[in-house]
């Protein structure tokens, strides 16, 4: 059985309950963080901003719906606990989440301030506590999200529980800043299966 911050050198061989919980949060959220961002972030921007900002956030929604297909073929993988479909899949949303990561905290982020201010990111923080179900919610995801944070990282996730802090940008790239982490942790966990499993 894999440790529960996955950095265990001993695993059983066949995917584990825990593995798969760690996955289905971890997409789960992945899904609302993005749907929030196409469907409350972006079209206030977009309806005030000039063509070159325009830009970026249609880009944005074209990087989205590349990740959603390489998320399904991780979910086909877990279901089927095909372990060298996983690590393959895990490794390519990995690169591509990274990169999408950068580019819209370099690109994107910034017009929320440029455009909507502080305002905006109150606004936004609302509408997502609503989504998921409001603070409630937070007692459910938030132990796995600062499982094995450090210090800094723990600190700003948990900086935004009070409501007038839950919508800062800080708080938001904080949530951001552990998903390479933990995609990087489910692929090194399934080479070691696939190892023991004499597949690799």
């Amino acid at each position: 059985r894999c440790s529960r911050d996955w950095s265990s050198d001993v695993c059983s061989s066949d995917l584990t309950d825990e593995m798969r919980a760690t996955w289905a949060m971890f997409a789960e959220q992945l899904h609302i963080h993005h749907h929030a961002e196409d469907e409350i972030l972006w079209p206030p921007i977009e309806n005030i901003a000039g063509p070159v900002d325009r830009g970026v956030l249609e880009s944005m929604e074209r990087e989205h719906a590349v990740l959603d297909p390489l998320i399904d073929a991780v979910n086909a993988s877990v279901s089927a606990g095909d372990t060298a479909a996983l690590t393959d899949g895990l490794t390519t949303l990995r690169r591509s989440l990274s990169e999408h990561m950068a580019h819209e905290e370099d690109a994107a982020l910034p017009l929320v301030e440029k455009h909507l201010g502080h305002a905006g990111w109150d606004n936004f923080g609302k509408q997502i506590r609503t989504r998921v179900g409001g603070l409630s919610a937070a007692a459910r995801y938030l132990p796995w999200l600062v499982d094995g944070a450090n210090d800094d990282v723990r600190a700003s996730v948990l900086a935004i529980l009070p409501p007038e802090g839950a919508s800062h940008p800080h708080g938001i790239l904080a949530l951001k800043a552990r998903k390479p982490e933990l995609l990087k942790r489910l692929v090194d966990q399934i080479n070691i299966v696939q190892k023991q499993n004499g597949e690799i």
